[in-house]
């Protein structure tokens, strides 16, 4: 007794891997991006807080020196970088390795002072 299987069923079972592959990653992928927009709106006040108290532990230099300049912790300033982003916010510190921390409405920034290009007090 011979049990031969044929190129076109080979092709099938090809072909049906695939799509099958292709729907598990479909799945997989929507309840990724599903589960990433929730925990977005999990973060709690006390979180906020807990990492921006960890900003300025990590950054612990009061004064940042910049461009014959001295900002001060907690002054609004904007800075430009060199590939011309702006950003604007208070500033929380520089730490050891020449990086300054600024806190935006949004987001927490984190830059090396090599790159950027401006930095100036907004009143």
């Amino acid at each position: 007794m011979e049990i031969g299987i044929s190129i076109q069923e080979i092709i099938y079972a090809a072909i049906a891997a695939l799509v099958i592959t292709w729907i598990v990653e479909f799945f997989l992928r929507s309840f990724r991006v599903m589960f990433a927009r929730t925990t977005i709106f999990e973060y709690k006040h006390s979180d906020f807080e807990w990492i921006v108290n960890k900003c300025y532990s990590l950054f612990p230099k009061d004064a940042v020196l910049f461009k014959g300049r001295t900002y001060s912790r907690g002054e609004t300033v904007r800075i430009i970088t060199l590939e011309h982003k702006v950003f604007e916010g208070s500033l929380v510190g520089q730490n050891y390795d020449n990086m300054i921390c600024l806190l935006t409405r949004k987001y927490i920034i984190t830059h090396d002072l090599s790159n950027i290009k401006e930095m100036n007090i907004i009143e």
